[in-house]
């Protein structure tokens, strides 16, 4: 009876509990889902606040720190228009089909590093990635570029571009030019005299020093191996390459005549060097008159405001620049570089008791030696070895990491060849 009255009197109640547990967990569902729907929009606008912050960012263009190079495609140069004028001075001209920025290390204040190689028979040089050839395989070469305009050229001037390595040319016309030194010149060597008229068959020379990025070019073509990676050297050309339109140097005259040889051509005689730096009109010191203006090249002598604007990115030291930064030393034929920068390897032999005669005609200098020569002064602190006849020897096999080279073309390998 008890139980019987018990359960009545909580029945209502326990009705009256079911119908609220029925109402919390249907407004329960509501609130969750409400409370979901409110997370996903406060989600969705987060989400849209950092896109939008990470595109701000990514649209924001870094700080120009060093010298631009714009890409453009190669092709020849018009015989009968030349190219149009640059910007002068800091308009560093074409690179002869140079890309920008190659990697690499670049000695800025280099020493001496001559070395010999091991008795090795001509033939196939040794495979790559074996010892004594520090580096390797270079990497792949980026396409031809543009670094700029030709400078003006006088009527007349005609240019051609090498088709093996994309190197500007400019002819020189046949005919006598001033060669040597004066006698009173007191700065003059006694290897230099005597001043003397001398002539030369027509020829093309090329406008700048043959370049990283053109030498790159010529070793995967040949697998040719240079003086220095033979024997074993710790710096070779491989490791010059801040730029590709550095000037190739650490190699040897034999290198420097092996890759001419590919080119189609040879290393310019002292004669063809000197006649294109001075022109055929006088007898001038340098390539852009007879005054010194150490801020017309690229040497230990430059003003620092000068070398902070044609240095390559990254440089701290003096060291060498990029082919044709240097506008203003230019010669008469519009030869770039002919003074500062890199030494250069002509095809001569030294000799200090052999002197070229009078009226000689294509002189090739003695018929033998111990030593070539190298003529352009390099990056010294030394005015007296800027002038145009000045003059450094050294065995073939040597290399040094301011030596460097160009190449001339015979006129008829140009005519016949239509290059």
């Amino acid at each position: 009876m008890v139980v019987v009255v018990f359960t009545q009197s909580i029945k209502p109640l326990w009705k009256n509990y079911g119908e609220l547990t029925l109402t919390c967990s249907r407004y329960r569902g509501r609130i969750m889902k409400r409370i979901s729907n409110i997370i996903t929009v406060f989600l969705a606008i987060i989400f849209a606040l950092a896109f939008v912050s990470f595109s701000a960012c990514s649209a924001k263009k870094p700080e120009n720190t060093g010298i631009q190079e714009t890409p453009s495609p190669v092709g020849s140069v018009d015989n009968s228009a030349p190219p149009q004028p640059g910007n002068g001075q800091e308009n560093p001209g074409d690179p002869q089909g140079i890309p920008p920025n190659q990697p690499g290390n670049l000695n800025s204040n280099p020493g001496n590093n001559q070395g010999h190689p091991p008795d090795q028979p001509g033939g196939n040089p040794p495979p790559p990635n074996q010892p004594g050839q520090p580096g390797g395989n270079p990497p792949p070469p980026n396409p031809p570029g543009n670094h700029g305009d030709i400078p003006p050229q006088p009527m007349g001037t005609r240019f051609y571009r090498n088709k093996v390595d994309d190197a500007n040319m400019v002819f020189i016309p046949a005919g006598k030019f001033k060669m040597g030194v004066s006698p009173g010149d007191t700065e003059a060597m006694s290897d230099e005299l005597p001043l003397r008229d001398v002539s030369t068959d027509g020829y093309y020379i090329y406008t700048r020093e043959v370049t990283v990025y053109q030498f790159q070019k010529f070793v995967e073509a040949t697998r040719y191996y240079t003086t220095a990676e033979k024997a074993g050297s710790p710096v070779v050309w491989r490791q010059m390459r801040r730029s590709g339109m550095m000037p190739a140097v650490c190699v040897s005259y034999d290198d420097a005549q092996a890759y001419c040889k590919w080119a189609g051509g040879r290393l310019p005689t002292e004669a063809e060097w000197e006649k294109a730096a001075r022109g055929m009109d006088d007898a001038r010191k340098y390539p852009w008159g007879d005054t010194f203006e150490k801020n017309f090249f690229n040497s230990e002598l430059m003003d620092f405001e000068k070398w902070s604007r044609v240095r390559p990115r990254g440089a701290s030291g003096h060291g060498l620049v990029e082919t044709g930064r240097m506008q203003d030393g230019r010669s008469p034929f519009q030869v770039e570089d002919m003074i500062g920068n890199a030494w250069e390897w002509v095809s001569d032999w030294y000799s200090r008791d052999y002197q070229i005669p009078p009226d000689a005609v294509n002189p090739t200098g003695p018929p033998s030696g111990q030593e070539k020569l190298l003529k352009g002064g390099g990056t010294e602190a030394n005015p007296i070895v800027f002038r145009i006849s000045g003059r450094k020897h050294a065995a073939p096999d040597c290399y040094d990491p301011s030596w460097g080279f160009r190449c001339v073309l015979d006129k008829n390998a140009i005519d016949e060849n239509g290059q």
